[in-house]
């Protein structure tokens, strides 16, 4: 039995290699132990303590987004504040698997001090991460979306400066051959016909 209280959500869950889980959201409890934001769970449901839960009591970002790297390591993208040290993990973040900060993966966030990097998919070893905020400047919409490798490094052009038109994206998922699904409104891809979901083929 796992109960969430003291305002707590989950926002995302995923699934180890060794049948553990890694849970996401916004909460301070589960079973009634102190933890915020991030843990990892047993296959019963208990709290796994070897999982550095704790690293920082008084602040760890809200996680909207999970996914497992198939040598341990993972990432998690959530809350962003550019006041925040490096030190902690921020935004878009690789951890190794007992859950310590191994870095803050670039991401550009712009003038923004204060959003999130939500939406989260890994496949054969490529990251996917975008964010949730759509910006319009001059009538030419632009949301972030980058691509990176296993070591957490940013790869190629993002996939984002091949929108050539773009409403919003709600969120995306790879598929069994690597292609790229991108889901929302008004989406065009390098001179596409804008439409609510695009693939995007595997390079």
């Amino acid at each position: 039995k796992i109960n969430i209280f003291s305002v707590g959500e989950v926002h995302a869950i995923e699934v180890r290699e060794n049948g553990k889980l890694l849970v996401g959201g916004n909460f301070e409890r589960i079973n009634g132990e102190l933890c915020r934001n991030l843990v990892q769970l047993n296959r019963d449901g208990s709290l796994d303590k070897s999982f550095d839960y704790s690293r920082n009591p008084f602040y760890n970002p809200i996680v909207y987004g999970i996914g497992a790297f198939s040598n341990g390591l993972f990432v998690i993208g959530g809350q962003y504040n550019a006041a925040i040290p490096p030190s902690i993990m921020n935004g878009l973040s690789m951890l190794n698997q007992t859950g310590h900060l191994i870095k803050n993966l670039f991401f550009p966030y712009g003038y923004f001090t204060q959003t999130s990097v939500p939406y989260i998919s890994i496949a054969d070893e490529k990251l996917y991460a975008g964010t949730s905020v759509a910006l319009t400047v001059n009538n030419q919409t632009t949301q972030e979306l980058l691509s990176y490798d296993v070591a957490g490094n940013a790869s190629g052009v993002p996939v984002s400066s091949h929108f050539t038109q773009l409403y919003r994206y709600n969120g995306f998922f790879t598929q069994e051959d690597n292609g790229l699904i991108v889901f929302g409104r008004g989406i065009g891809y390098d001179g596409s016909t804008p439409a609510s979901i695009i693939r995007i083929d595997p390079e």
